[in-house]
Formats: structure tokens, C-alpha cells, sequence
């Protein structure tokens, strides 16, 4: 029964991609249908090979969101009211929380201020209104969404492209962690979405773009930090632009960085440090074996404190579901908002806590970061290699599973494609590299592999956040052997006349 009823969405879906929105100029909708085949499969498969090898954990977010998901649409079979005001965000208080949200895994985040997890469960409690829950109709949708995406991104850069169906399917099948992250129920495939359709909104040029606030919606909801970057790109492209000499846009260049470097020095840069160094130990904490807890009397959850522990025997659990340290223990205490040092602190014995969350092993791709420490300085001198890590890594050498090999297949195919593309470019058209497209796109590289790269010592994750960056230098790299392509179509032209 199950079968069949994918297949009835399946056929619908195939439907629907024939429709005018998912109409193109560059491909026939029998290309298109493909892709999102492609997609749809090859996520299902995975998802099902990991149903039946756990030692791979690798689906744990997919299955949190979903379940998130889940609980969140029930609430409107028994409180229509209350789920739309969850729905909205009007309504984030614990009682609500308690009594309807207490099944959800990703709904309350010890270690964030401003949960985006929230703003997925919400999007994908909507969806489950169509897929019933069912786990393969919800991933049809989701193909389908990346699927429009890929589209997006080929229209917003078409004007650079002569040969955009090869863009698309190389956006389709050529970056893996684009394929499957993209296609699974995850933050992923929303922030894709929320790029392709703020820059094709951009393109339109017209404030009333649906595509333009859709995609400043998803930007803002699901990762800023991204917007941030894409917005300063956005800045410095036009700066470029308007440049006419060389020798001006040089200009542009040093001043912009000279910038840069002064709000690092001022009261702004020393909230950025503190955000990143709190970021380098959330992450850490995260990745290693330790316990989260809640002071009962912080109502607010305005800190947490964390301990590096294996496990539980400093403490003794109450009746209430609570810890009572039985002896005295130090901890690191952090202050959500993200912006506040961490401080190491002395617990006392016979203190009560609230338990956030354990967690009981250490990840297997953790890799030491450059640690800032609150210091700027450091900052400075971490930008190389944190780029390098975002953009090289993982390789052979990296701890890890065998989950990592796909993912240095990807980084030697990304690699290889970029150096070739930097080196035909200098070689044969090196006039492409006074564009501010490809400035600025160069500049988006640099800033989010850094980011990424200093705040993602977790491989494995480190290889969802840096898709961005990865479709990026795709964009890059295809602009700059756009050359290859109108000679070929030049040629063909000349021997097929009329």
C-alpha cells in the first residue's frame, strides 16, 4: 500500500514539473524530470541503506526535523489555534512547549538563543498535511523544492552561462553533498532555496519579487550568517561595478578590506570574536562526551553550564527528573545570547540542575580547531588555514568513517575543477578576472569558507555547512571556462549553417 501511494505522488509530482513554473529555455522537461528523479532515488536509497546500517550516523538530523515535524502538525488535530500561533512564532512559551512540543528532539536547543531549528519543523509541519507522514512522500516534496532551486540558480546566472544545461546538471549530480543534503528533511534544502531565489529575485530587478522576499524570508530564518555574506558580496560587487580603471578597483579592493579590518578592531569586532570563540566551544562541547545543564531558578535559560564528563556518576537523578551533584565539580559556564566570554566556574555539592542534554560519545571526524580564545589577533592569523580546512578538507588523513570517502571524492572533484577553471582563466581570458561578478564571487568564497572553516571543527558537518561555498566556486568555475563553450557552439555553428 505504501508503494502504491508513492507512486501515485510520484506520477503527480511529474505532473506538476511540466507546469509552466518549471518550464526552461536551457533544458527539455524531460531533462528536468530526470534530475529530480535522480534526486528522488538516489536520496530514498540512502535513506534507506541507513535504516539498516546504524553504525553510520549520518541521518540523525533528518529523522529529528521530521519527528519535529510530526508533532507539531498533530497539535493542530487538537488546538488549531495554538498550532497557528506556534506555526507563526507568536506563541513560544513552556507551558505550550510542555504540553504539546514534548516529543520534539531539535524544538529546544540549550545552546542556541535563536533556534532556526524551529523555523525547519514549522516549514515541514505544512508538508505533512500532504505526505500524512509518510517519510517518502515528504522526501518527494523536498526533491522537488531542490529541483526549482537548481533551476533558480541557472536563471539567475544565465546571462554568464553559454551553455547553462551543463551548469544545471553538473548543480544536479556533480556535487554529492549537494544532492543528498539538498534532498533530505534538513535546513539545507530551504537555505539552497532561500540563495537561488533571493539572487533570481535580485536579477528581476523588481521590489514586488515574490522570489526576492521568499528568499530574504528563508536567508533570515534558517542561517543569517549567510545573508550577512552574501550581502557584503552583493556590496562589493557594485562597488566594483562602479569602477571603471584598473587601477580604481584595486582601490576598491585594499579599501574594503582596510574596513574590514578596522570594525574587527572596534566594539563590533569584539562581538564577532566572542560569538566565534563561543561557537568553537559549543561545537566542541557538542562533539564530545559531556552533559548540558540548566540552573531551575534561570527560567530564562540565559546560560547553560556544561561539563566534560563521560558520564553521569558526580550525579545522583532525582524524582523529578533532575541531577543532584554529590560532589563539588567544575563546569563551563556560557551565556546564550552568544555575545558573553565563557567562564569556568566551581559547582557545589548538593546543587540541583535542570538536564538540557548528555551527550554519550565523541564524534569520530572531530578535528582540533585553531582555538581564538577571545583574541583578535588570533582571528587574524586563523584566516588561511580555516579557508584551507573549509575548502581541502576532508582528505585521507582526516579521522573519520567510511561515511568521509564520498566526501573527499567530492573535494577532489571541486578542487580539481576550480584549479583547472583559476588556471584556463589566467591563461587564456585573464580579462575575466576584472568582472565583479567574478570579484565579488571570489570575495563570497573567501568569507564563507572562513566562517565555516572557524566555527566547523566537526568534519562531517563542516561538509553540509560549506555547500554554499561549494556551489559558489561551481558558479566561478563555470564562468571562467565560459569561454570553452561559446567556441565549441561557435564551431558548430560554422559546420551545421542554417
Amino acid at each position: 500500500m505504501q508503494f502504491l501511494t508513492v507512486t501515485l505522488f510520484v506520477c503527480f509530482i511529474f505532473l506538476i514539473l511540466n507546469k509552466k513554473i518549471f518550464k526552461s529555455s536551457f533544458l527539455s522537461s524531460r531533462s528536468i524530470c530526470s534530475i529530480f528523479a535522480l534526486k528522488f532515488v538516489l536520496v530514498s536509497f540512502f535513506v534507506f541503506y541507513l535504516d539498516k546500517h546504524h553504525e553510520y550516523d549520518l541521518k540523525g538530523d533528518h529523522e529529528y526535523y521530521l519527528n519535529d515535524a510530526k508533532v507539531l502538525n498533530r497539535v493542530f488535530y487538537s488546538d488549531p489555534v495554538t498550532y497557528f500561533m506556534l506555526l507563526t512564532g507568536f506563541d513560544n512559551s513552556d507551558a505550550t512547549k510542555e504540553k504539546y512540543l514534548a516529543e520534539t528532539k531539535l524544538w529546544n536547543n540549550p545552546t542556541k538563543k535563536y533556534n532556526d531549528c524551529r523555523a525547519v519543523a514549522r516549514v515541514h509541519s505544512i508538508v505533512v498535511f500532504v505526505s500524512a507522514g509518510n517519510e517518502y512522500i515528504h522526501l518527494l516534496f523536498v526533491a522537488l523544492l531542490s529541483t526549482y532551486t537548481i533551476l533558480l540558480f541557472a536563471g539567475a546566472f544565465s546571462k554568464y552561462l553559454s551553455n547553462p544545461d551543463i551548469f544545471i546538471l553538473f548543480l544536479g549530480a556533480g556535487i554529492p553533498s549537494f544532492l543528498i543534503y539538498g534532498g533530505l528533511v534538513m535546513k539545507e534544502h530551504l537555505l539552497f532555496f532561500g540563495i537561488a531565489s533571493f539572487l533570481y529575485g535580485i536579477k528581476q530587478r523588481r521590489l514586488n519579487s515574490l522570489h526576492l522576499w521568499l528568499g530574504l524570508f528563508f536567508l533570515f530564518t534558517v542561517k543569517i550568517y549567510i545573508f550577512y555574506a552574501i550581502g557584503l558580496s552583493i556590496l562589493f560587487y557594485f562597488l566594483i561595478k562602479s569602477a571603471k580603471k584598473y587601477t580604481s578597483k584595486v582601490f576598491i579592493i585594499i579599501a574594503f578590506i582596510i574596513l574590514l579590518t578596522g570594525a574587527l578592531f572596534s566594539s563590533f569586532g569584539d562581538r564577532i570574536v566572542n560569538r566565534i570563540s563561543n561557537q568553537q566551544y559549543a561545537f566542541r562541547n557538542v562533539a564530545t562526551k559531556g552533559i548540558y545543564l540548566y540552573e531551575p531558578a534561570d527560567k530564562n535559560r540565559s546560560f547553560f553550564y556544561y561539563l566534560n564528563i563521560k558520564d553521569t556518576a558526580f550525579f545522583r537523578k532525582t524524582d523529578t527528573d533532575q541531577l543532584l551533584l554529590k560532589k563539588d565539580i567544575r563546569a563551563l559556564k556560557v551565556r546564550q545570547a552568544g555575545t558573553q566570554s565563557s567562564q569556568p566556574v566551581l559547582l557545589k555539592q548538593d546543587q540541583l540542575f535542570d538536564i538540557a542534554m548528555i551527550v554519550r560519545k565523541t564524534s569520530q571526524s572531530y578535528v582540533q580547531p585553531y582555538y581564538l580564545n577571545y583574541d583578535k589577533k588570533r582571528l587574524i592569523v586563523s584566516i588561511p588555514s580555516s579557508i584551507y580546512h573549509c575548502l581541502f578538507q576532508p582528505d585521507f588523513k582526516t579521522p573519520g568513517s567510511n561515511a568521509k570517502y564520498p566526501a573527499i571524492a567530492e573535494t577532489l572533484l571541486m578542487t580539481t575543477f576550480a584549479i583547472f577553471s583559476l588556471l584556463y582563466g589566467l591563461g587564456k581570458h585573464r580579462k575575466k578576472f576584472n568582472d565583479p561578478l567574478v570579484i565579488s564571487l571570489l570575495f563570497f568564497i573567501f568569507l564563507s569558507a572562513f566562517i565555516v572553516g572557524i566555527t566547523t571543527p566537526v568534519v562531517g558537518a563542516m561538509v553540509r555547512y560549506r555547500i554554499p561555498t561549494y556551489i559558489a566556486l561551481a558558479i566561478l568555475s563555470f564562468i571562467l571556462i565560459d569561454p570553452i563553450w561559446k567556441k565549441k557552439s561557435r564551431l558548430s555553428q560554422e559546420q551545421h549553417p542554417g
